[in-house]
């Protein structure tokens, strides 16, 4: 998939989640899991192949609660880029994977 096509996947899915919560199920909580299932469901694994090095992106994101929401905010990604390594005499492995998370603080206004 194109990057961009892939950015705007992403941008229109959780606009259609929040648009289809409007105006009976305006609740914080609701939009955040509708938009999440949305995506979870759609998009997780991808592969971004219009960038010179390709790549694929396996994410997952998660509804946080409790001591997690407070101290890091609503959304947890889980994120994991595979980048394919340069070719070298040197015998490596295919992939290099790059992983990480990152949290969102999802306001309903």
């Amino acid at each position: 998939m194109e990057f961009r096509t892939w950015l705007y996947r992403i941008e229109e899915g959780i606009s259609s989640s929040i648009r289809n919560c409007s105006p009976r199920a305006w609740d914080e909580n609701h939009i955040s899991d509708s938009w999440l299932q949305n995506l979870t469901h759609n998009l997780q694994n991808v592969t971004i192949t219009d960038i010179s090095s390709h790549f694929s992106i396996e994410w997952d994101a998660y509804k946080a609660v409790g001591a997690l929401e407070k101290d890091h905010g609503d959304i947890a990604f889980l994120v994991k880029l595979t980048f394919p390594h340069q070719t070298t005499s040197i015998p490596k492995p295919l992939t290099k994977p790059l992983i990480g998370v990152a949290f969102l603080e999802a306001k309903r206004s």
